[in-house]
């Protein structure tokens, strides 16, 4: 190990004391007593500054100590992950019971898990495998059942950061370039994803794992180890999540394809020393186990009728998502600046660049002067791309994010390999277009990082304790002969307090999608003087605190178009002898009302 120079152990004592600040920050950051619609206003100033001290001290140390050879870049992970575990912990320093809206499919997982507990049995979902994890991980410590949202979500995010670093060695054949790998796999890519409760996000972390096993079975001649530990992943993820497990069992057969072609070019080596026949049986047996799951499951056909009723019908499309999102109240500006920035920035920026770094692989290609880590890593992100493809024509997928979730992951290693392309060919940087090249990719990785972690909490996401105990009084209370009309709830909420099995799953008190359970806007005194006049029957209305407040973490040109009711409505309710309040904790509200 070489000894560090005096900057490395400056750049580490920073970071250290970076981390200890940020740390100190979250400790004392106030608990929130009502609903806050910004996370981020919360945490002082100075515990952001040292967050990015932090980051960009711990990029840095990574960053010397690979062009140095040494071991520091253990001690700038270690400062960067560190960093992550407490931003991952936040929202509970911060006092909310989860980072979720009432509509956010975490709370339907933790009730799952809550039948998990409750019955000691398999539930039957499409995917139980991260459920049956959680309910594990609950069982033995034994903490609060929330609490695994972050903590979970952390985990993942290390696996994949490892993940990263141990297939890009194999991939590119050079330690150096696996570290280069872990470098620009560190920011958190898939921003909001990684703290909330979401098995294909879980899947996708285990891929650079399963690409690294795949590539020693594939190109290790008499190794059958790898075999049994593909089937194993193989088997395993297509529980956590079927459409991701056949996703990535194409991009294998993809990869399969081209390591195929690959060897009947002359004077190259046969890398592909497997047949077709092991390889189709390693990806089609685990779909057919998780397929005979599926039909055994009591609402499969169902869904089944609605999946091909979608397909018929027609579902939104990202590009008509976006369509919809411009024919908001949002100006050209605000609307680029909304989603290219602060929804979709990590992915917007890192696409860009592999797309320019893809075009100077073809260019090497084109002139015959690449390698093969190079044709690999291209032909990689050509399945992927594909595959983005398929989910936004095929799945009609309305999230980008989600439809280029592999192609992000294909871009770190085409980061990778441009800094070990630069690192091969000038390791001092003594030439100017490497030190351009080289800089310019860790200021973007450095960028990126702070920016995926300066989205990552939305303003508007997140449950109090006020609203968890009213839903839980208005369930027990309820006679389910009067329907309950809400705003920005559904049946999400019910399950996580209920569970998934009690009752039938379309028979829900919230809902979001049928109009009938909405309460009217501005609880219809915009048009009546008393809510007998609005509501021909008995209703039951459930007001909230943070209904009038969530809309504040919005473009202020927008309040308008998002205010649904304000206090000033909630208080002409509380007026209205037509209106009988029957619940109240101060922030939450049910009320009997109409006709």
């Amino acid at each position: 190990m070489l000894r560090p120079r005096l900057h490395e152990r400056a750049l580490l004592a920073v970071g250290t004391m970076a981390f200890s600040l940020f740390t100190v920050a979250a400790v004392m950051m106030p608990a929130a007593t009502r609903y806050r619609a910004d996370l981020y206003g919360a945490l002082s100033p100075l515990g952001w500054v040292a967050f990015a001290i932090a980051v960009i001290c711990g990029c840095l140390i990574i960053f010397t100590s690979i062009r140095r050879g040494s071991r520091y870049w253990l001690s700038g992970t270690t400062v960067m992950m560190g960093s992550y575990a407490v931003f991952f912990w936040l929202p509970v320093a911060r006092g909310y019971v989860l980072f979720a809206t009432p509509l956010s499919d975490s709370l339907i997982h933790l009730g799952i898990v809550r039948d998990v507990l409750s019955s000691g049995s398999i539930p039957d979902v499409i995917y139980p495998a991260s459920h049956l994890l959680i309910a594990l991980l609950a069982s033995i410590t034994d903490i609060k059942l929330t609490l695994f949202q972050p903590l979970v979500g952390y985990l993942f995010t290390l696996l994949l950061v490892l993940g990263i670093l141990v297939s890009a060695r194999r991939l590119l054949r050079s330690h150096t370039a696996g570290l280069y790998a872990l470098l620009a796999g560190l920011p958190l890519l898939y921003a909001s994803y990684h703290v909330v409760i979401l098995p294909w996000f879980y899947t996708l972390t285990m891929f650079p794992i399963i690409l690294y096993v795949a590539d020693r079975w594939l190109t290790d001649r008499g190794d059958h180890r790898p075999y049994v530990m593909l089937f194993v992943f193989m088997t395993a993820i297509a529980f956590y999540h079927p459409m991701m497990c056949l996703l990535i069992a194409g991009l294998l057969v993809s990869y399969w394809g081209y390591l195929r072609l690959e060897s009947w070019v002359p004077g190259q080596m046969d890398l592909s020393r497997r047949s077709v026949g092991p390889l189709v049986f390693l990806l089609l047996f685990p779909l057919a186990v998780i397929t005979q799951w599926h039909l055994g499951l009591p609402r499969m056909q169902s869904r089944i009728g609605t999946i091909l009723l979608a397909f018929q019908q027609g579902d939104q499309s990202a590009a008509s998502f976006a369509g919809q999102a411009g024919q908001t109240s949002y100006t050209v500006s605000e609307l680029l600046w909304e989603y290219l920035v602060l929804r979709w920035g990590p992915t917007v920026v890192y696409m860009g660049v592999g797309g320019l770094l893809l075009l100077a692989v073809c260019y090497r290609i084109w002139h015959r002067r690449t390698t093969i880590a190079d044709r690999r890593i291209a032909a990689l992100y050509l399945a992927s791309f594909m595959t983005a493809i398929a989910a936004l024509v095929v799945l009609r997928t309305r999230n980008p994010v989600r439809a280029v979730r592999f192609v992000l992951l294909i871009v770190v290693y085409l980061i990778a390999l441009a800094f070990w392309n630069r690192h091969r060919i000038d390791s001092k940087l003594e030439r100017w277009d490497s030190r351009v090249i080289v800089h310019s990719l860790l200021a973007i990785i450095v960028v990126v990082a702070l920016l995926a972690s300066g989205i990552t909490y939305r303003g508007d996401a997140h449950l109090t304790e006020t609203t968890i105990d009213g839903t839980t009084w208005h369930l027990e209370h309820q006679n389910g002969e009067s329907i309950t009309l809400a705003h920005r709830m559904a049946r999400n909420i019910d399950i996580y307090q209920d569970g998934y099995r009690e009752g039938r799953f379309n028979e829900r008190v919230f809902t979001r999608y049928n109009a009938t359970h909405q309460l009217p806007k501005h609880l219809g005194y915009d048009e009546n003087e008393t809510i007998a006049t609005t509501l021909s029957d008995r209703r039951y209305l459930v007001t909230k605190y943070s209904d009038t407040q969530w809309y504040r973490s919005q473009p202020r040109s927008r309040y308008s178009e998002l205010l649904f009711y304000n206090r000033s409505d909630a208080a002409a309710l509380a007026d209205d002898p037509a209106a009988n309040r029957l619940y109240n904790n101060g922030d939450f509200d049910v009320w009997l009302a109409g006709g």
